[in-house]
């Protein structure tokens, strides 16, 4: 049985303008993304750039990915944990630095 929500026009006008809103909020950005999930489906809009930076949440584990085409320097992790109010966090990164995340659990936050 799928318990997933039907998507109406109305709901995709909905998450489409805010997910339109969040990556024009800063128009000098050279790049922007943002994903949501409606039910079973992401749903992803980008501006294609330099740095990305994706934000996860499931549950009470929040996911706080950043890839770039150069490795990503230590300053910019901890500049985005600080900015997204990551606790101290232990980052892990692919060989080539590319691509790093750090993943944490919210304490006393309802489980989704």
């Amino acid at each position: 049985m799928n318990n997933a929500p039907t998507i109406t026009p109305a709901i995709a006008i909905l998450a489409g303008t805010e997910l339109r809103r969040i990556v024009a909020a800063e128009p000098t950005a050279h790049n922007a993304a943002t994903v949501r999930r409606i039910g079973g489906l992401d749903i992803q809009l980008c501006r294609i750039g330099d740095l990305d930076v994706q934000l996860a949440r499931t549950g009470a584990k929040w996911r706080l990915y950043l890839q770039d085409m150069t490795p990503v320097p230590h300053t910019t992790c901890d500049l985005w944990a600080t900015a997204v109010s990551a606790p101290s966090v232990e980052w892990q990164r692919t060989p080539d630095g590319c691509l790093v995340w750090c993943e944490w659990t919210e304490q006393g936050e309802a489980t989704r």
